[in-house]
């Protein structure tokens, strides 16, 4: 009897959706490790992308689409491990390889996704926002990395696709119902994200940093466009957002080690 109590508890536990969303994102994250160890083969990329595509459509009642999203999550997870490798912080209490870093991010983001998509918590909206400024984060990495490579412009028309696209997708799930103005905050977005992107690079900071100011300053300008489209636009919120930019400088100035 106490064996049939106890897996009658653990079915009733793995059938609650924020446990079954967590096994997904897990093995979503173990297959991430499994690609990078497999070195890229084809095999090892072929058995993600048919997993990532049973995360993508199931549930079948789906309460936001986020393909943009998805795409550009799966893309990520693929891209970054693989063009950038992070430096363990001295802090750090032990050694966390890149690749297992990586995993634990993109396991969090898939997570998130499953999340949202099913509308598993109250707080989806943010959630959402989480989500969305994590991706932006992705992408921010990526594409800082990529400038500072062999083809710098391709790595902008890249990151200024991705972004247009998740700015596309962050308006249209916050309820914004006009396509062309939706399609002209998206591309004003992009753009900013671009030539603020461009004028991060000519500063002596680490590619890490770098990522990081850029995601928050795109992140901030998205809110502010976004709360100007719906006409909610605020100088309280104007002031907040000026306040925490100075915050985050300041503290990044302080921690980064300056390349002159």
């Amino acid at each position: 009897m106490l064996t049939k109590s106890y897996l009658e508890t653990l079915r009733n536990f793995l059938n609650q959706p924020s446990v079954r969303a967590g096994l997904k994102a897990v093995v979503f994250g173990l297959l991430i490790l499994n690609v990078q160890r497999a070195e890229y083969s084809s095999f090892s990329i072929l058995i993600f992308l048919v997993w990532a595509f049973i995360i993508y459509v199931t549930p079948v009642q789906r309460k936001f689409t986020g393909l943009i999203g998805w795409v550009t999550l799966c893309g990520l997870a693929l891209l970054m491990p693989s063009r950038f490798t992070l430096i363990t912080p001295q802090w750090a209490p032990y050694h966390v390889l890149p690749e297992h870093l990586f995993a634990i991010i993109f396991t969090v983001l898939c997570y998130l996704y499953i999340c949202v998509a099913a509308k598993i918590f109250k707080s989806n909206f943010r959630l959402y926002q989480v989500l969305h400024a994590g991706l932006v984060w992705g992408t921010s990495l990526l594409f800082i990395t990529g400038q500072s490579g062999l083809h710098p412009i391709r790595a902008t028309i890249i990151g200024a696709f991705f972004l247009y696209g998740l700015t596309h997708e962050y308006f249209t799930t916050h309820g914004q119902k006009d396509l062309r103005l939706i399609r002209f905050a998206a591309g004003i977005t992009a753009i900013q994200f671009v030539e603020i992107a461009w004028v991060l690079r000519l500063l002596p900071i680490s590619i890490g940093y770098t990522a990081a100011a850029l995601a928050l300053l795109t992140v901030i300008s998205t809110a502010i466009t976004e709360q100007y489209l719906f006409g909610t636009l605020r100088s309280r919120f104007l002031r907040y957002s000026f306040f925490i930019l100075v915050i985050s400088v300041v503290l990044l100035g302080s921690l980064t080690r300056w390349i002159l």
